[in-house]
Formats: structure tokens, C-alpha cells, sequence
């Protein structure tokens, strides 16, 4: 039994003085020629919160065959489980620096095979050092809400960092021209895996990491002496 549940009304809001700070901090370490974020259209994020188990979204960090810091959605239910029999699942599209301004479409097909997602999460673990995060989760009502604003046509997410080295994701809305709707929802404080992961499947399956297990029990302090 899972300690916290989810119940899809989480607040995930911030401001944007701390969205450029989270995404500062990132910039200031990444690479040269790294991606400082990429888009997910409307259509996707609202399918993967349409089955009625679904409370809200978790994204995986995964790796591509180029080498690009993508990220893997999927529903989840209130226990933390990943709806993999649900919707597809669906993968962001890029957005290097120099093409920010630009949306790719907004009805691109975001869908993604289960094995290829697999393949680009495996490979971010193994990237990552020992208990890193590997993924989050956002709310379903914080979601709606950023996609609800007047000319959003889906969300945008930059990749952000704490002060201590911890992987963040900031989202926002996005229109049609490709400007980010900086006085709308701003979205972070995404609920981190681990501790909140979900039982072990094909998209977060343990190797290198305590998990999902040993980081419930810690997190809960259950763990024997």
C-alpha cells in the first residue's frame, strides 16, 4: 500500500521569478548545443487524462537516438500506477534554443511505441547517477487549467534545476505564433520519482536505482533498522 496517493488536485503553481530561476540554473550547466526544453500539443496531454482512472500525467526523462533529452508521458491512476492499457503514450517534440519563437504544429502526433519509450528511458538511467530522478508528476486540474487559457494550443516545458543539482521541469501554455503565455499558469512543483514512482513496468523498470520499493518504504519510514 502506497503511502500517498494521488488525487489529481495537487498545486503546482509558481512564479515566473522562480521559473527563471529554475531554468538559469539548468542553462548554466547544460551544454552548448543542448535542448532547453520541447512541446506537447493539447490534443495528446488531454488524451492521456481521458480514461476515468486517470488523475493526472507522469513524465520519464529518456534519451534518443541522437542523443536528446526527451520526455515520456503516461497517465497515471490514484495509486501511482502508470495506465499503460490506456491511451498511447506520447513523446514531446524538440525544441532546440535557436527554433524557440516556433511551434512545430499543434496537432503533430505525439504517439510513441512502447518499446522505443522504453528504450529512450533505459538509457537515461543508465546516464543518471544512483537514486537520480527519473520523472514526475503533474495533476490533472493544475493541467486543465494551463490548457483552458485563451490561444493555448498545448504546453511548453523547460527543463529546469534546483540549487543542489535536482532535475525540474517547468510547463506553460503555448500559442498558435509559438510565444509562451508567461502571464497565464506557470506550472511546476512536479511530485518526483523517486519517492512517487509507480510499481515497476517497462518505462522506469529498476536497474542502478533503489526503486520503486526501498524508496516507498524509506519515504514513508517504514524501513527496518
Amino acid at each position: 500500500e502506497k503511502c500517498v496517493k494521488l488525487t489529481g488536485r495537487e498545486d503546482h503553481g509558481i512564479t515566473l521569478a522562480t521559473v527563471n530561476l529554475l531554468t538559469k540554473n539548468y542553462r548554466r550547466h547544460a551544454g552548448a548545443d543542448a535542448d532547453w526544453g520541447g512541446f506537447i500539443g493539447k490534443a495528446a496531454l488531454e488524451s492521456l487524462m481521458a480514461p476515468e482512472a486517470a488523475v493526472g500525467i507522469r513524465y520519464y526523462y529518456g534519451i534518443d537516438a541522437a542523443g536528446a533529452r526527451r520526455l515520456i508521458l503516461v497517465g497515471v491512476d490514484e495509486n501511482r500506477n502508470d495506465l499503460l492499457k490506456g491511451a498511447a503514450l506520447k513523446l514531446t517534440l524538440r525544441e532546440p534554443h535557436h527554433r524557440y519563437g516556433r511551434v512545430l504544429t499543434s496537432d503533430a502526433d505525439h504517439t510513441v511505441i512502447p518499446a522505443d519509450a522504453a528504450q529512450m528511458t533505459l538509457r537515461y538511467r543508465r546516464s543518471a547517477a544512483e537514486g537520480a530522478v527519473i520523472g514526475g508528476y503533474f495533476g490533472k486540474a493544475a493541467l486543465k487549467k494551463l490548457l483552458a487559457q485563451p490561444e493555448c494550443i498545448g504546453a511548453r516545458y523547460y527543463f529546469g534545476q534546483e540549487d543542489d543539482g535536482k532535475p525540474v521541469i517547468v510547463l506553460l501554455g503555448v500559442d498558435i505564433v509559438g510565444r509562451d503565455l508567461l502571464e497565464g499558469v506557470l506550472l511546476d512543483l512536479s511530485m518526483l520519482c523517486p519517492p512517487y514512482c509507480a510499481d515497476l513496468n517497462l518505462l522506469n523498470s529498476a536497474e542502478r536505482l533503489s526503486f520503486p520499493e526501498e524508496a516507498e518504504a524509506a519515504y514513508c519510514g517504514k524501513r527496518s533498522a
